[in-house]
C-alpha cells in the first residue's frame, strides 16, 4: 500500500509538473491563454487552450490532452513517439466539439510536442489506438499550425450548423 501512495503521489507530481511546463510554453511563448481542466471532471481533456488576438482572447478553443514523462519515451522512434490510447478515449476525442491535441511533455527537456488528434492520425493498434508526435511539432512554436486548425474548425462549425438547421421542423 505504501509504494502505491508513494507512486500515486509520484504520478501527481510528474503530471502537474507537466502542466506547468505546457503553461509556461503556451503563456510565454504563444501568448495565448491555457485553463486547466478539474481533476475530478478529466476525461481524457487536461486543458483548454484559448487563441488571442492583439490582447482580446477570441473565444477559439483548443482542448489538449497531456502525457507527461520524467524520462525519454521508451517508444521513441526516429523524429518522434508513438502513444498508445484506449478506443473509449479515442472515440470522445474524434467526437469532441472542440480541436483536439495530444501533448507529450519531456521533463528532462521542459518541451512539449503535439499531435492535432483526428481520424486521419488516429491508428488501429489492436484493441487501441496509436497516434504519432513529431519531435518536429513542438508546443512553444504551435501558433501558426493552432491558428490553421482553430480557423477549419470555425468553418466546420458553420458547416454543421447548417446541416443541422436544416433537418429541424419548421416554425
Amino acid at each position: 500500500r505504501l509504494e502505491e501512495r508513494v507512486s500515486g503521489r509520484t504520478e501527481i507530481f510528474t503530471g502537474a509538473a507537466g502542466v506547468a511546463v505546457m503553461q509556461s510554453e503556451v503563456r510565454l511563448d504563444l501568448e495565448w491563454i491555457f485553463r486547466t481542466q478539474s481533476d475530478d471532471d478529466d476525461f481524457g481533456i487536461d486543458a483548454h487552450i484559448e487563441s488571442v488576438r492583439g490582447d482580446l482572447p477570441t473565444g477559439r478553443l483548443l482542448a489538449a490532452q497531456l502525457k507527461t514523462s520524467k524520462k525519454k519515451y521508451a517508444d521513441e522512434s526516429a523524429g518522434g513517439w508513438w502513444r498508445y490510447v484506449e478506443r473509449r478515449h479515442a472515440e470522445y476525442w474524434l467526437g469532441h466539439s472542440l480541436p483536439v491535441v495530444m501533448v507529450l511533455v519531456d521533463l528532462d527537456k521542459r518541451r512539449s510536442y503535439w499531435a492535432h488528434i483526428n481520424s486521419a492520425t488516429l491508428r488501429p493498434a489492436g484493441k487501441r489506438f496509436k497516434i504519432w508526435v513529431p519531435s518536429s511539432q513542438r508546443v512553444a512554436t504551435a501558433k501558426q499550425a493552432w491558428s490553421e486548425l482553430l480557423e477549419s474548425s470555425v468553418v466546420d462549425a458553420i458547416d454543421r450548423f447548417e446541416d443541422n438547421i436544416s433537418v429541424l421542423p419548421p416554425t
